[in-house]
């Protein structure tokens, strides 16, 4: 948990008790005002405005600290995965199989016949590994993210895409829900 969810919970707190004590003295009939508070304020009932306006605005600034602005903290997902804890696969020779590309860290490994599968939800490394190809096989690939989808686009647009490439290795359609 950061720091602004602590401060939001321990504000929050504070205005709860705040106005706990408050209705109980109320209740009580203890409810007492300074009286140059009394001066300044008139009234409880403007109390009961500041109190629930405090409670209100806790209450957002709690609800803000859960429900960041919307779009990707690009500089914090570059951070998080500069030191990411790959799952290490060392050695495997996968052969008509799907795999997982998302937060591993493959080293001398071979592929061949092979649909690899990648949502971008890790970072993927790829160390002194090769790519079986029979000309008769499709290295075939597969995303249900958006943002994979739409850099298969760009790489497409751009002539990156290794050569015999087919639309359908990579489904560039977004996926229906």
């Amino acid at each position: 948990m950061d720091i602004g969810k602590i401060v939001s919970w321990i504000q929050t707190a504070i205005w709860l008790f705040a106005a706990a004590v408050f209705v109980i003295k109320l209740v009580r009939g203890e409810s007492k005002i300074h009286p140059w508070l009394k001066w300044a304020l008139s009234s409880n009932g403007l109390l009961r405005i500041v109190i629930v306006l405090g409670l209100i605005l806790s209450g957002f600034s709690l609800y803000l600290s859960y429900h960041p602005k919307s779009g990707m903290n690009l500089k914090a997902t570059a951070d998080a995965w500069a030191t990411y804890r790959y799952e290490y696969v060392i050695g495997r020779h996968f052969f008509n199989e799907a795999v997982v590309l998302d937060g591993k860290h493959f080293s001398g490994c071979t592929f061949e016949n092979v649909t690899f599968i990648y949502q971008g939800k890790g970072p993927v490394q790829v160390v002194d590994s090769r790519l079986i190809r029979h000309p008769d096989s499709v290295v075939k690939w597969h995303t249900d993210n958006i943002l994979v989808q739409q850099t298969a686009r760009i790489m497409k647009g751009l002539g990156q895409l290794p050569p015999g490439y087919r639309d359908e290795e990579v489904p560039l359609e977004i996926p229906k829900d």
